[in-house]
C-alpha cells in the first residue's frame, strides 16, 4: 500500500471525535512531511489545483512576484487574527484557498451555479505549489463558515486526504483525480454537513513561486467593452509575467451571457436573489431563482460583493477617469492624464515599440490621445 492511501475501510481520522477543549480549538497544520506526503499524492493521481481571486488581487500578486507573499499581502491588507495556521514566531496571514477542482468551472456550465465566491480569475497551480507552504489545512467546510468547527471539519492525517477521492489511485486518468460527490465525502467522514473540501495555505513570506502555475482561467465577462480576460492580460504585460492566460471555455457562451447580464446589475449595487428573481431577463430570473431554491442567499452576497468591489469596479472607474481626461486643450491639442497605474502601462507599451493602434485596443484609448502623449513624453 502506498504510504499516503488508506486501506478500504478504514475509518477516517477526523479530529475530535469529542467536543473539543478550548486549546484545541484552533485549526491543526499539517507538517512539512505531512506536506510533502500530499504533494506526492496527487501527483500520483494526476490531480491540480485552484485559486480563484478578483482582479485587484491578481494585480497585487504580479506586483509582488508570487502568490500570497508577504508583499502581495501588505498591499491588500490581507493580514489576518492569530488562528493557529501562521508557523510560530510568524505575523499572522490569511492563508490562500485552494480548491481539488475548478470553482469557476460550474457557473460556465449551467444556469443553476454560481460563479467562484472568491472571484472569476483562477489560477491553476501544480501540486507542487504546496512545498512552498509554511502551513496547510485539509477540511471539509470553509473556514469561515459560521458553524466552523476546526475539530469535525479538519482532517487529521494525508491518509484521511487519500479518502476525498471516488476511485482507488490504480484507476486511470482522468478517474483516478475524482472526487468523492458530497453525500460519500459526509458518509466516509460521519460528517452530515460536510461540504466541498478545501485546502488552507499559509504561505511562507515568499508565497507561492509563479514557475508553480500550470495555467490562469478568467471568466466570461464583457467589461467596459472589453473581455475581462483582455484586462488580466494587460497587467500581466505591464509585469513582464509569461504563464498562460485563457478565457474560458463555455458551452454556447452559457456563462459569458449571464456573466454579462449579472455584471450590468452589480454595477448599481449588490442586489439579492430576490432583487434578481424580479429582473426582466428572464436568464436571471431563472438563475436566481434555482440558487434562491438552494438557500445560496449568503454565498451570493459574498460573491456579488467581492467581484463588484474587486474587479467590477476598479476597471470601471479607472474606464470613467480615462474618459473623463480624454479631453482638448485650451491649445486645441489632446490631452491625457491617466491613473498611475495605467499610465505606466502605457509607458512599458510604448517603451516595446508596440504599434499605436495595438496600444489602443489594448488600453481601450483612442489613437490619437497615445500619439499626443507619447509625443510630450
Amino acid at each position: 500500500m502506498a504510504p499516503s492511501e488508506i486501506l478500504p475501510g478504514e475509518p477516517p481520522r477526523i479530529l475530535g471525535a469529542a467536543a473539543p477543549a478550548a486549546n484545541q480549538e484552533r485549526i491543526v497544520m499539517f507538517s512539512k512531511e505531512a506536506i510533502q506526503a500530499i504533494v506526492n499524492l496527487f501527483s500520483r493521481r494526476g490531480v491540480m489545483l485552484y485559486h480563484a481571486c478578483q482582479l485587484t488581487q491578481f494585480e497585487a500578486y504580479l506586483r509582488a512576484g508570487a502568490l500570497g507573499s508577504k508583499a502581495a499581502r501588505e498591499q491588500t491588507g490581507a493580514e489576518a487574527e492569530d488562528d493557529g495556521s501562521a508557523p510560530a514566531g510568524e505575523p499572522a496571514a490569511r492563508p490562500l484557498g485552494v480548491y481539488l477542482a475548478d470553482p469557476g468551472a460550474s457557473f460556465a456550465r449551467d444556469l443553476q451555479a454560481l460563479p467562484a465566491l472568491e472571484g472569476p480569475i483562477v489560477f491553476q497551480l501544480k501540486p507542487a505549489a504546496l512545498e512552498s507552504a509554511a502551513g496547510l489545512a485539509v477540511c471539509l467546510k470553509p473556514r469561515d463558515a459560521a458553524d466552523f468547527d476546526p475539530g469535525r471539519h479538519t482532517l487529521a492525517a494525508p491518509e484521511d486526504v487519500a479518502n476525498l477521492f471516488k476511485y482507488t489511485q490504480e484507476a486511470p486518468l482522468p478517474e483516478k483525480s475524482f472526487l468523492k460527490s458530497a453525500a460519500e465525502i459526509r458518509a466516509a467522514f460521519h460528517c452530515e454537513d460536510a461540504a466541498e473540501p478545501r485546502l488552507y495555505l499559509t504561505p511562507a513570506a515568499g508565497g507561492v513561486p509563479f514557475g508553480q502555475i500550470a495555467s490562469v482561467w478568467v471568466d466570461n465577462y464583457l467589461i467596459a467593452k472589453r473581455q475581462l480576460r483582455d484586462w488580466v492580460h494587460a497587467i500581466l504585460v505591464y509585469f513582464d509575467h509569461r504563464f498562460s492566460v485563457q478565457r474560458r471555455y463555455s458551452p454556447a457562451d452559457i456563462g459569458g451571457l449571464l456573466a454579462n447580464r449579472l455584471a450590468a446589475c452589480l454595477q448599481t449595487g449588490v442586489p439579492s436573489l430576490a432583487d434578481l428573481a424580479r429582473e426582466a431577463d428572464p436568464a436571471l430570473r431563472q438563475w436566481a431563482g434555482a440558487l434562491a431554491q438552494k438557500g445560496l442567499e449568503r454565498d451570493f452576497e459574498i460573491f456579488a460583493r467581492g467581484f463588484r468591489e474587486g474587479t467590477l469596479l476598479p476597471i470601471i472607474t479607472g474606464r470613467e477617469t480615462l474618459a473623463a481626461d480624454a479631453a482638448i486643450s485650451q491649445e486645441g491639442a489632446p490631452q491625457l492624464s491617466l491613473p498611475r497605474a495605467k499610465r505606466e502601462l502605457l509607458e512599458r507599451l510604448l517603451q516595446e515599440k508596440i504599434p499605436l493602434a495595438g496600444i489602443a485596443r489594448i488600453m481601450d484609448l483612442e489613437e490619437k490621445l497615445i500619439r499626443a502623449y507619447a509625443a510630450r513624453k
